[in-house]
């Protein structure tokens, strides 16, 4: 890669951001090529680096600057705090916070906040959402087993009560009741599972989708999927 091959690939790369951002950019890695001498191209390149890679940080740079732009004063100060720990770690406020009384005060009250009230209620929030989510997967694995435990054991009671009939007719009876119940119960519970995979689940779907804004390719089919279910 050279000079030019290495500038074309980072203005296009560059191509969403404005022009005077981006050409800002191409003159700054233009006057590093300036500095040097054509021999020394590939060395320079090496010490730059990949340009992709370059464009990115311009980029995200960039989106940061506009985001921290929108902010009043007081919450620059605390996007600029957060970025920085985001960035260099721990060794930011290190590096940029003299440890007064102040400023240890307020260390020592923060981890304090964090330790009495932030860390115990996380801990809730975390077990609660599994406790919940437990539970869904519980129901829902019910649900989708009954009908297969429902149907084996209605067929099993039959099967017994067919060899059965000879020696034990009233119990062979009793038994095949039963059997043909649990069978019975089995191919309802099926369809009424079946009905709500087919119509309510795409119907959540859809109206979840359709509240977080979200389009995609089985929108339609969807969407279809509700219609013919309301004309019903």
């Amino acid at each position: 890669m050279n000079k030019e091959e290495f500038l074309s690939i980072l203005n296009n790369e560059l191509s969403v951001l404005p022009e005077d951002k981006r050409k800002k950019v191409i003159l700054y890695y233009t006057a590093c090529f300036d500095e040097i001498k054509p021999s020394d191209e590939k060395t320079i390149i090496l010490k730059l680096g990949n340009p992709k890679i370059i464009a990115q940080n311009q980029i995200r740079e960039y989106n940061i600057n506009i985001r921290r732009e929108k902010l009043s004063e007081s919450n620059q100060k605390t996007f600029d705090f957060f970025q920085g720990i985001k960035a260099n770690g721990i060794t930011f406020i290190f590096e940029n916070y003299s440890f007064n009384i102040k400023n240890i005060l307020i260390l020592v009250v923060s981890i304090v906040l964090f330790v009495v009230f932030i860390l115990p209620l996380a801990g809730k929030l975390i077990i609660g959402t599994f406790l919940i989510l437990c539970l869904l997967f519980g129901i829902l694995f019910f649900v989708f087993c009954l009908p297969i435990v429902a149907a084996s054991l209605g067929i099993g009671l039959v099967v017994i009560s067919v060899f059965t009939v000879l020696s034990e007719p009233q119990s062979s009876f009793f038994l095949l009741l039963i059997g043909i119940i649990c069978i019975l119960f089995s191919f309802f519970i099926s369809k009424f599972v079946y009905k709500m995979l087919k119509t309510k689940v795409p119907e959540i779907i859809f109206k979840t989708a359709k509240k977080l804004n979200i389009k995609s390719k089985f929108e339609k089919q969807l969407k279809i999927t509700v219609q013919k279910q309301d004309k019903k």
